[in-house]
């Protein structure tokens, strides 16, 4: 099975936004067209890659809180998805409508200058190496916000668990108090209902 990864894909087949295994945790993404839609987004490409139920569980982790971790994750997958794959769409029918101008500009720069037309696409293809070592820059910086970002959503998440379970030890407690106070009430009345029963009989006698 493949690594999840986007960077050192090079010798791997290209692989798309609209063609990955969605449900594949083993699964990447690195078209360059794709990797655009990601950077137009705003969206780390290995966020996208889907992550199982028991990749949230650590020690510690109540069931409950796991899989609330899952489901939060998976929702916000999801969506991203969507909107890179719009991104993507938009890209490719904008590249459609440029190839023809871009290769008739290509062609008139090579009458003008006297460059082939091999020459001028290479030094074209020097500029997409730059934007690509930009857009890796770029990914690693919001790959860092993320992480930031969600951890304090789970932390969140585990303060709210961890308010619910205070507040059902409590409830316990108090039941437990108003069933003791009771249980002494009824000891009282009990009591006093004896001593005045002896005292009737005292007064018999």
């Amino acid at each position: 099975m493949s690594k999840v990864a986007v960077k050192g894909n090079e010798g791997k087949p290209k692989v798309t936004l609209a063609d990955f295994p969605e449900y594949d945790p083993g699964a990447y993404i690195n078209s360059p067209r794709s990797l655009t839609a990601c950077k137009q987004e705003g969206v780390v490409p290995l966020d996208l890659i889907y992550k199982p139920l028991e990749t949230f569980s650590e020690k510690g982790l109540s069931p409950r809180l796991v899989k609330l971790r899952y489901d939060f994750f998976e929702a916000k997958r999801r969506d991203l998805l969507s909107s890179t794959r719009r991104a993507r769409e938009g890209l490719v029918a904008e590249e459609k409508r440029q190839a023809g101008n871009q290769n008739n500009v290509l062609q008139t720069i090579s009458k003008q200058s006297g460059l082939s037309m091999g020459a001028l696409m290479a030094l074209n293809s020097d500029g997409i190496k730059l934007e690509r070592q930009k857009l890796l820059r770029a990914q690693d910086q919001e790959r860092k916000w993320l992480k930031s970002t969600l951890s304090n959503e789970l932390a969140q998440l585990e303060k709210l668990e961890n308010a619910s379970h205070k507040m059902q030890k409590e409830e316990a407690g108090n039941e437990e108090a108003m069933h003791q106070a009771a249980l002494r009430m009824k000891q009282l009345n009990d009591q006093r209902r004896e001593e005045e029963e002896r005292g009737g009989r005292e007064e018999d006698d």
